[in-house]
């Protein structure tokens, strides 16, 4: 498990999609346990993030905002590439997520597993889905999103 001192808050990684199409990730929070990230995913492809601002970065088309298994990641499957130099936790913030029921929750910024309200409020512009992927199951969402999943 040598990748695990890597798995930070701010750390940039690549989920490869096929042969010549990757996806990146930033780690917004860890699970307290360090099983599960909270990550936001970046529809580029991006080998290295030498010299990358936050603000360049967030400006790439985001694809969603994810629970994923940390397990790939430990692994050294989907490769971190660097660290944002200027991280700052408060620009990544937890987003509102709704349920299969359409309740809405909030999160608590220490532990995102922790839901810190719940409500119904379906004027909610922009919310995230409420699940929580195995990192196969990651992919194949990706693979959809971007209309790969035929290939």
């Amino acid at each position: 498990m040598r990748y695990t001192r890597l798995i930070a808050e701010g750390a940039v990684f690549r989920i490869p999609l096929s042969n010549d199409r990757a996806v990146t990730g930033v780690i917004a929070r860890l699970e307290r346990t360090k099983s599960g990230v909270l990550a936001y995913m970046f529809d580029t492809n991006l080998s290295s993030v030498d010299g990358l601002t936050s603000g360049k970065f967030r400006s790439a088309k985001l694809l969603d905002i994810v629970d994923v298994s940390a397990l790939d990641l430990k692994a050294g499957v989907w490769p971190i590439i660097g660290r944002l130099g200027d991280w700052n936790r408060s620009e990544w913030p937890i987003p509102i997520f709704r349920d299969r029921s359409g309740v809405y929750s909030e999160r608590s910024d220490d532990d995102y597993q922790v839901c810190t309200r719940l409500f119904r409020q379906p004027h909610i512009e922009q919310w995230y889905k409420d699940a929580t992927y195995g990192c196969g199951a990651l992919v194949d969402h990706l693979r959809l999103v971007l209309g790969l999943a035929d290939e």
